[in-house]
């Protein structure tokens, strides 16, 4: 039955009579058991379905930080050579001193940035982790069956 035959089915006249018969005789339990069936189905797509939203804004927001930071120390490399280059080419051993400090600031930098980019790689995984977590977590939300009563309808 679906929602809007049961429905009807209240709006109906009736009287009270005795006890009803088990619903393992009557083939409602098999219904109610596919109702059940389709209810769990239904949030569990619904969980995979945030899963993968979920899933997908992380490894985008993963994707942009680490070819950012990539961009930056490809960017620093570049400079460190053309300062090299600088060094060779200077005159004095002023320049020559000064190009190498150069290099070392920017040698410090990068190694800053590739720190970072492996902190940030780890703070994927961590967020990664937790979003399987609280995944997990859901699906071990529990539920109970309960009988609250029991109609029968017989139309005359």
């Amino acid at each position: 039955l679906d929602d809007e035959a049961v429905k009807r089915l209240f709006t109906l006249d009736g009287t009270v009579t005795g006890a009803t018969p088990d619903m393992a005789e009557t083939g409602i339990a098999n219904l109610i058991d596919k109702r059940e069936k389709a209810v769990l189905d239904r949030v569990s797509r619904r969980n995979a379905d945030y899963f993968e939203k979920e899933a997908d804004k992380l490894d985008g927001w993963a994707e942009d930080l680490k070819l950012g930071l990539e961009r930056e120390i490809k960017d620093i490399d570049k400079q460190i050579k053309e300062t090299r280059r600088l060094s060779v080419a200077a005159l004095t051993l002023e320049e020559k001193l000064r190009y190498q400090k150069e290099i070392k600031t920017l040698e410090a930098t990068r190694n800053t940035k590739r720190k970072s980019l492996f902190e940030a790689q780890d703070d994927i995984d961590r967020r990664r982790d937790k979003l399987i977590e609280d995944i997990e977590a859901k699906l071990k939300v529990g539920y109970t069956r309960e009988t609250l009563f029991e109609v029968e309808w017989r139309v005359k």
